[in-house]
């Protein structure tokens, strides 16, 4: 019995190491230098970043309007041409209007002939009845303070002919004063009324 009790001594102490081993949690692989490597347990996808937000829409240039020289009827009251612009007019305006002045930056010039639609409610001054602006897609710009030289002649009644012609000089950024931007005119009564303006484009 002694000699089978020895002979069992290795046996006993093996099953033990390996009852123990099997306890363990299984939480990786040692290798000699300490490091675990491996896991038992499901690993998790990393947390993605939170994203940025999406950068601000940029504004985009109207590019939509009718061919300069084109005649359109403003709200039933004028049929209008915008018959030139010149982007960059400051000798021009102030040959004609040396008092005028552009705190924008820059003073562009509207060429535009007018007259009564037939049938319309239009009457009175061309000039007085209709405004004249840019738009840039992001802001209008109107008219350049003491520009009342280059309105002059169509702040008249118009002639036999019924067509009368001025000019508009507009204070514009420099920025803005670019062929993707249009101009618009308005009948102001109308717009007044909630009317709407015709746009000339540029390019």
């Amino acid at each position: 019995m002694r000699l089978l009790g020895r002979a069992l001594a290795p046996l006993a102490a093996l099953v033990l190491a390996v009852g123990v081993a099997g306890c363990a949690s299984p939480t990786g692989t040692a290798v000699a230098d300490g490091t675990v490597t491996g896991s038992a347990s499901p690993s998790r996808a990393p947390i993605s970043p939170r994203l940025p937000p999406p950068p601000a829409a940029t504004p985009t240039a109207v590019v939509d309007g009718f061919a300069l020289g084109t005649p359109v009827a403003v709200d039933f009251s004028w049929t209008v041409t915008v018959t030139a612009v010149s982007l960059d007019a400051a000798a021009a305006v102030l040959a004609v209007a040396p008092d005028a002045t552009a705190e924008n930056g820059r003073m562009v010039l509207v060429d535009l002939t007018a007259s009564p639609t037939p049938g319309g409610v239009g009457g009175g001054a061309a000039a007085f009845s209709l405004s004249t602006t840019l738009d840039d897609g992001t802001e209008s710009y109107g008219q350049c303070d003491d520009d009342g030289e280059l309105l002059a002649p169509g702040l008249v009644e118009p002639g036999p002919d019924g067509t009368v012609s001025w000019q508009v000089c507009l204070d514009v950024p420099p920025a803005a004063a670019v062929p993707t931007s249009v101009i618009e005119v308005a009948d102001t009564s109308a717009v007044l009324a909630g009317g709407s303006a015709v746009t000339w484009s540029l390019d």
